[in-house]
């Protein structure tokens, strides 16, 4: 069962949450939102006020030049830490589904006293202004029409020789203009954006219609009043199709070999129909079956990290591995931690922040 974290607002902190902290209980029947224990409330205060913390200590230092000593002292994992939570908060559409997206990669520069720390308070906001700066250039090489940050992960990717600590920013851009046209014809175009199988709907295929049911699966609509907040934690390694088997080699003929979508030409032909991942076939039911299979493997991957999904990514491969034609799926999962809070405050646009 998933946890959703009922996250509540603190009152006139900042202009990031307004209002005073309360506890809205409510039943699942009556507003989808699950009632939430102690335990986990204090979690989610506990994460507001460490959100806060970080912002007013920035502001503060900020606010007073003069002081150089006396602040909070970070390590590079927790600068990168503190600075990726604020950055989800105040930046991040994490509520809305976008079909159409792309993870962007960067590494930043942030130099380290002689203890491998951050030894002025005031260089927190520098390198946080500079983590915003790298996200806009990364946004900006995108060619999407309606841009959205969706997600962020900071990542601490070692020291170099100079004492630079090597910050990985990742970014999940979406385009929210692209949805899915829905159609009863017989199945999907398993990738390149081909559209269905009776070659309409250019711009979406099985990948993207998988990615939009399983984001409408694991994150319903809260209840009126309320927004879902994901905070990623964790990035896995791609799921691999080749890692899923679920018959045997000798047997295999294209259709439904893994839990994963992949055909390779060494066990047949790989015709349109291998690639049309059908929905009318009585025999084979493709998108009905790799739907199931991809929601119980996140199902299983939330329960053995102990955490919810934040956001899935499914990308389509075509390559030439030993002169045998190879084509599949590879699932792309961030976890972390999914809360609910009032929406009471809109998500600030980065790149036309004033």
């Amino acid at each position: 069962m998933r946890n959703y974290r009922l996250f509540l607002s603190l009152a006139a902190a900042t202009m990031l949450f307004g209002g005073i902290m309360i506890i809205h209980s409510c039943s699942k029947q009556d507003t989808g939102v699950k009632v939430a224990d102690e335990n986990l409330l204090a979690e989610s205060q506990a994460m507001t006020e460490k959100v806060l913390a970080f912002k007013q200590r920035m502001e503060y230092y900020r606010d007073n030049p003069g002081l150089k000593s006396g602040g909070l002292r970070y390590t590079a994992d927790s600068a990168a830490q503190a600075m990726e939570e604020l950055i989800n908060f105040t930046y991040c559409h994490t509520d809305i589904v976008c079909n159409k997206k792309v993870v962007m990669i960067s590494d930043l520069l942030m130099p380290l006293d002689d203890i491998y720390k951050i030894s002025d308070p005031d260089l927190m906001e520098v390198y946080y202004n500079k983590v915003k700066d790298t996200i806009r250039a990364q946004m900006l090489r995108t060619d999407f029409d309606n841009m959205k940050l969706l997600l962020v992960m900071l990542e601490l990717d070692g020291i170099d020789a100079n004492r630079n600590a090597i910050i990985k920013v990742r970014s999940v851009v979406g385009n929210h203009l692209i949805s899915p046209v829905l159609t009863s014809e017989n199945g999907y175009w398993y990738g390149e954006l081909y559209g269905d199988c009776q070659n309409f709907n250019a711009g979406v295929d099985a990948t993207t219609i998988l990615v939009d049911d399983l984001n409408f699966l694991f994150f319903p609509s809260p209840a009126p009043g309320y927004r879902l907040k994901k905070v990623p934690m964790i990035l896995l390694p791609p799921l691999s199709a080749e890692d899923y088997w679920i018959v045997p080699e000798e047997s295999r003929d294209n259709f439904q070999d893994s839990k994963i979508f992949i055909a390779k030409s060494i066990y047949g032909t790989i015709t349109d129909d291998t690639k049309c991942l059908s929905s009318d076939n009585l025999l084979y039911l493709e998108m009905e079956f790799y739907h199931d299979q991809y929601r119980d493997l996140i199902l299983e991957l939330e329960e053995n990290y102990d955490m919810d999904l934040c956001d899935v990514n499914i990308f389509d491969k075509n390559r030439l591995i030993n002169n045998s034609l190879q084509i599949e799926h590879e699932i792309e999962l961030f976890l972390g931690k999914v809360l609910i809070i009032v929406s009471e405050w809109d998500v600030t646009d980065i790149l036309n922040e004033q």
